[in-house]
């Protein structure tokens, strides 16, 4: 029985825009972490870390499932582990594909007190946000005042936007509502238009020196 197929130009539409924005992400995530652990080849770590997620998601979509990408949560994670070694991560990962056979162990998870996950996850979000005040102290040095006007800006609008009563959101055209109540395509856009059109006076390159 052959498959009914349908372009969906909204779909499609957003989807771009989400994928343009992960890859700003992407790209945020791995100088964060590059510039944090201090190394030396960032151009070349970020260039490789853009192809493996770029070759990851053309992968999961082939598959039918979400496609890989980096959060900005690895600085924070790293600061509060102390640890930014690869073997973790890949015995990590190497139990994560056993975990996914085994539904039985999965179910163990669910005992877990939500005061304990929660606790987690506020201690490594505060680290994250001590990472980024580090990183943006030293931006401030050399790209001025101009950074933290960029930074706030998009930040505050991306959050005034997840919360929308959903009477205002119903008011919006279809054809945009998926891009214009993300708060996260919202923000990354707002960033990528100040930084890129508003204001073109030169950033910052990897090494800490102006354009």
């Amino acid at each position: 029985m052959a498959a009914n197929l349908s372009f969906d130009p909204v779909v499609v539409i957003s989807f771009l825009f989400c994928f343009f924005a992960l890859t700003a992400n992407d790209l945020g995530s791995i100088q964060s972490t590059a510039n944090l652990l201090a190394v030396r080849d960032v151009e070349q770590r970020t260039n490789a870390g853009l192809v493996v997620t770029g070759l990851g998601n053309i992968l999961a979509g082939c598959l039918g499932v979400i496609g890989p990408v980096n959060y900005s949560f690895s600085s924070g994670v790293i600061i509060a582990s102390g640890c930014a070694s690869r073997f973790p991560l890949a015995a990590a990962a190497v139990g994560m594909i056993v975990l996914a056979f085994t539904p039985g162990i999965i179910s163990v998870f669910s005992y877990i007190p939500a005061v304990v996950t929660g606790s987690l996850l506020f201690y490594t979000m505060c680290s994250q946000v001590s990472g980024g005040l580090l990183m943006l102290g030293k931006s401030f040095e050399t790209s001025g005042m101009e950074t933290g006007l960029l930074i706030g800006f998009s930040l505050m609008l991306g959050t005034m936007v997840a919360f929308l009563p959903a009477s205002v959101t119903a008011g919006i055209p279809a054809l945009v509502r998926p891009l214009l109540t993300n708060g996260f395509v919202v923000g990354v856009s707002a960033a990528l238009i100040l930084e890129h059109l508003v204001y073109k006076k030169g950033g910052v390159k990897s090494d800490g020196k102006p354009d």
